[in-house]
């Protein structure tokens, strides 16, 4: 019985949101989450919508209620989203979408990664900023850096969350990844990697953002997007993944067939997903 009653609710979640689909429309940004889902914003209706290849749609957020543009986002584990938009943090309720918090972030957000335990948020700066936030209230577990003065220019600080919980960080044109401890922040090392039994080059920055850093969960293994242009020594074109293996302190650069205008959101099953600049998704075979 219990099953069943599984099966009606997962069919009737399905059937609501049968008009919504990523593959063919998703847009702006995201990130996938360690199970393969994806939570999209859908500005026809002003929805979170979670998503899943195999599932189907698996739950939504209304932010109707919500008195700006959602630029990034995660949804803790009752569902509730804590979104970033305009440099300010909003919590919207899970049912209701009622805006129950709202805190103006230090400077301007440049990433966004989780775990169970929280979120973590890398800034825009001259160095590389991070703060873990807490799922209940928001507020700053800890921070890792140097705080950016608001208004401030500078790179991207690009994070993820291992399965471990620590965070990996990257920023700059160097691949290095930083390592910092989960629950307190504290930095655990660096990783410098290896290419062709060198030491790995420099991106070559031309005024570009780098690209987001995606976990490859199950293995000691991060992919960075990057773009031909930025490592001449890869001798490739167009949209390429950094294989940074940690394990080994080694990268490889893949090709992946795609313009350099495709979003890499995450890796999962030994496929890349990239949201295509004119909409929907597409996979990409890594390994």
């Amino acid at each position: 019985m219990r099953l069943l009653i599984a099966v009606a609710a997962l069919t009737a979640t399905a059937l609501a949101g049968q008009d919504f689909d990523p593959v063919r429309s998703a847009t702006g940004w995201a990130r996938m989450d360690k199970d393969g889902s994806i939570t999209f914003y859908d500005a026809g209706t002003l929805t979170l919508r979670t998503w899943s290849r195999d599932g189907g749609e698996m739950g939504k957020v209304s932010l109707g209620r919500l008195e700006a543009t959602p630029e990034k986002w995660v949804l803790d584990i009752y569902g509730n989203a804590w979104i970033v938009a305009g440099g300010t943090l909003y919590l919207a309720e899970a049912k209701t979408g009622k805006v129950s918090s709202k805190e103006k972030l230090p400077a301007e957000v440049s990433d966004l990664a989780w775990d169970v335990k929280g979120f973590v948020i890398g800034y825009r700066g001259q160095e590389p900023y991070v703060e873990k936030r807490d799922y209940r209230n928001g507020s700053v577990t800890w921070s890792y850096g140097s705080k950016p003065k608001r208004g401030a220019v500078g790179g991207p600080t690009r994070v993820a969350v291992t399965d471990e919980g620590q965070v990996l960080l990257a920023s700059g044109p160097g691949l290095p990844l930083t390592l910092l401890e989960g629950a307190k922040g504290k930095a655990l090392g660096q990783t410098a990697f290896t290419f062709n039994g060198l030491a790995a080059p420099d991106l070559i920055m031309g005024g570009t953002d780098r690209g987001p850093l995606v976990i490859w969960n199950g293995k000691a293994v991060a992919f960075a997007a990057i773009n031909g242009r930025q490592v001449p020594e890869a001798k490739m074109s167009g949209a390429l993944v950094a294989r940074l293996d940690m394990s080994q302190s080694t990268v490889e650069f893949l090709p992946t067939g795609l313009t350099e205008d495709h979003q890499l959101i995450g890796v999962h099953e030994g496929q890349a997903v990239y949201i295509k600049p004119t909409g929907g998704l597409t996979y990409v075979q890594v390994r």
